[in-house]
């Protein structure tokens, strides 16, 4: 029985490990460090121009909130220009950008014939200007917007992501005020009342059952993600990625690094580690929010976080000159192999330990006793979730914890939801041994 004991709680401690070694350090420094940050504020004659590029693909049930937030935004109107690049859309999404914000809602008169060319001439109207073009994945939109743009500061923004009313003046006077920050990634917060295409200014219809738990979690995931865990990364300078979904450069930065390359379906990731192994300073703006869309079905989840893990995998192998060596700075150094550790090594290990652990009984061994592991593991993983999600709203903004007070309810459902996600990643490895590089998996999203 001793043997048993051991056998058992040295598993559930290697577990314990895994998961909650770093969360500590993580949340004492961003409690310690992060609550009271320096505020950057420029007045309106100090800011500068600023360029919002919108790569957009079948995106026309979002991306009428997704300007029309950007058109909202506490900022002057002279100094924003707004491109939507549209990568081929099958759905209308360029004709509904036309007729809605280059038409300002006239007559849908369009040239052609009542649709928009493939790679033709840009048409603006205003701060917006769209770019037809033919379908070349979101890499070639971003750099063909990036082109065409005349700001001196440059936002990469996706058309299902909707920006609060000051993200632009924050993140300008952010990066403003930090001469050594050349790139910035923002805040981005999970919304349920953006869901179900309704745009930044809808409520949902109301979620069922599965789509609100989806919701939820999504919401205290990111939540963690992003309010502790990149800000912390941020903190040390070992920044994993820029989130394709908000971020903005320096245009002077944008001379110095490459393109955005469609070598890997996670091309943020990508330039992020370029900018690590060039010794560009990398930070994250707490105080730059923007809300997405959850993902509201589980074959879409899972498509998601597959092509999240083998993006993952495709850009560690193109950079692995700097895994471990000071060319990557502290990220090289020490922020990229401890991710690799793990999200790869341990993550397999714990993948074999499952299996092996949930097999026992079928071989009637240890049944009585497992029940007991299985609890105090969940009662970690809850516990664990409810410490971080308290710091996260220590830190928060009045209208993120308003939404983590509605969120409390699901702290409990949190370890399945994210034992359910820790599969996906798994198989996002499998995709990335078995399949070539490639945007979409299955019917996800983008």
């Amino acid at each position: 029985m001793l043997n048993l004991l051991l056998v058992l709680f040295v598993w559930l401690i290697v577990t314990i490990a895994a998961d909650g070694l770093e969360a500590p350090i993580r949340l004492a420094a961003v409690l310690l460090f992060g609550r009271n940050g320096k505020k950057y504020a420029l007045k309106d004659k100090d800011l500068p121009k600023v360029s919002v590029i919108v790569p957009t693909y079948n995106e026309k049930d979002n991306i009428d909130g997704c300007i029309k937030a950007i058109k909202a935004q506490n900022y002057p109107k002279k100094k924003l220009e707004i491109i939507v690049v549209d990568d081929g859309s099958l759905d209308g999404t360029a004709e509904q950008v036309h007729n809605n914000h280059i038409n300002n809602g006239g007559s849908p008169t369009l040239p052609n014939g009542g649709t928009l060319q493939n790679d033709g001439k840009p048409i603006k109207n205003g701060m917006l200007t769209l770019i037809p073009s033919s379908h070349r994945g979101k890499a070639h939109a971003l750099n063909k917007g990036i082109e065409m743009s005349k700001g001196e500061l440059i936002i990469n923004l996706d058309a299902d992501v909707f920006l609060d009313r000051n993200a632009v003046r924050n993140m300008a006077s952010f990066l403003l005020g930090r001469e050594d920050v050349e790139v910035a990634t923002g805040n981005i917060e999970i919304d349920w009342n953006v869901a179900n295409g309704h745009g930044a200014a809808g409520k949902s219809e109301g979620l069922t059952l599965e789509e609100g738990l989806l919701a939820k979690c999504q919401f205290l995931e990111y939540l963690n993600a992003f309010r502790l865990g990149r800000h912390y990364q941020s903190m040390l300078g070992t920044l994993y990625s820029i989130s394709g979904a908000f971020s903005a450069f320096k245009r002077a930065v944008l001379s110095d690094i490459p393109q955005y390359r469609q070598l890997t379906v996670s091309e943020d990731t990508d330039l992020t580690f370029f900018l690590h192994e060039m010794g560009k300073k990398v930070a994250f703006v707490p105080n730059a929010k923007a809300r997405l869309l959850p993902v509201l079905t589980w074959q879409h989840l899972h498509s998601q976080r597959v092509r999240w893990r083998r993006g993952q995998i495709e850009v560690s192998s193109l950079h692995k000159s700097i895994v471990g060596r000071r060319k990557g700075g502290l990220f090289g150094l020490i922020g990229l192999p401890h991710t690799l550790l793990v999200d790869h090594t341990m993550g397999f290990l714990r993948l074999i330990w499952t299996f092996v652990l949930l097999s026992l009984p079928l071989f009637g061994l240890y049944r009585y006793i497992l029940p007991y592991v299985l609890l105090l593991m969940y009662g970690f993983y809850v516990g664990l979730g409810t410490i971080e999600t308290m710091a996260a709203y220590s830190v928060s903004d009045p209208e993120a914890r308003r939404k983590i007070r509605e969120s409390l309810i699901y702290l409990p459902v949190l370890p399945f939801y994210r034992f359910a996600v820790y599969f996906f990643r798994m198989s996002g490895f499998l995709h990335a041994l078995l399949e070539q590089p490639r945007w979409g998996v299955g019917n996800g999203r983008k």
